[in-house]
């Protein structure tokens, strides 16, 4: 689901930071955009919430919308 609502999102030209422990799964799986930053995040690391929190700002400027959408044991 998560890949999913990132790639209708980036199809209707919204930027998407999307999110994942592996980078190389995320990016294989929503391809490659100027609109789309990928970025590690472990949500049980506040260093890597924080890093990829500055890591949007950097490029987007903002956070209009946040979707969690966590997993357990995929």
């Amino acid at each position: 689901m998560g890949v999913e609502l990132a790639i209708a999102a980036l199809d209707a030209g919204h930027a998407v930071v999307a999110t994942g422990r592996e980078t190389v799964t995320v990016a294989e799986a929503t391809g490659e955009r100027d609109i789309l930053l990928v970025t590690e995040l472990e949500f049980t690391s506040l260093h890597d919430a924080e890093s990829a929190t500055q890591f949007t700002m950097d490029r987007f400027g903002r956070i209009n919308v946040l979707v969690n959408r966590g997993t357990y044991g995929a």
